[in-house]
């Protein structure tokens, strides 16, 4: 599934400290803290990541998930970048 664009521009907007206080959100990026994230009691809006990684989840973590975006391509930062 492709990321939106509208995605993409609130994912860049959050490089900006200013737009991560005025969204309250951060992102969570790397295999350790987004496990972290998903046992922990924050919210998670949105996850982009490779059907591999996702595969290795319980679903019982991602259904606490708002939206799971599988990504094809092979390296997702660049998706967003």
């Amino acid at each position: 599934m492709a990321v939106a664009k509208s995605k993409i521009k609130l994912i860049r907007s959050l490089e900006h400290k200013k737009h991560r206080d005025t969204c309250q959100l951060f992102i969570a990026e790397g295999d350790k803290i987004a496990k972290e994230a998903l046992v922990s009691p924050l919210t998670v809006e949105f996850i982009i990541a490779k059907r591999a990684w996702l595969e290795q989840i319980p679903d019982i973590l991602l259904s606490k998930v708002a939206e799971v975006i599988k990504s094809m391509k092979r390296n997702c930062r660049k998706s967003v970048s």
